[in-house]
């Protein structure tokens, strides 16, 4: 079973992924905070997944992590033996899991410059990234 996102990016590369195959990892704050974690099902079981996570390879964020070292997430792993990771999206992975997806729609960046890019065209109207 596959989640798709309602919205499409066709200028960029939207890839099917399946979820173990991308090393993904929800924040603390997501995992502490049950009303929110309450508010991204709600929202995704009401309205769909907006728009695909965002999804670069493993030595693309070696290289954000190496250019960009402050905005790395401390709590999150650096080395993994997966080829692909959760640039943006990691609540919308937990979601596909927990409701019994196996895939999900991506867009996958070649550069962190594209994850930003590609951030400031999904970014929600009301800050929020589910």
């Amino acid at each position: 079973m596959i989640l798709k996102a309602k919205n499409k990016l066709f200028s960029w590369d939207v890839r099917i992924f399946y979820l173990e195959e991308v090393y993904w990892q929800m924040d603390e704050a997501a995992l502490l905070d049950r009303n929110f974690r309450a508010a991204i099902k709600e929202s995704l079981d009401d309205n769909g997944m907006l728009w695909p996570p965002i999804v670069w390879s493993q030595e693309t964020f070696l290289v954000y992590c190496q250019e960009q070292p402050h905005r790395q997430d401390p709590n999150k792993t650096i080395e993994t033996g997966l080829d692909y990771r959760c640039a943006i999206g990691n609540n919308r992975f937990n979601y596909a899991k927990e409701n019994g997806y196996t895939q999900i729609e991506c867009v996958y960046v070649p550069t962190w410059q594209d994850k930003d890019a590609v951030l400031e065209i999904t970014k929600m109207d009301y800050c929020v990234d589910f």
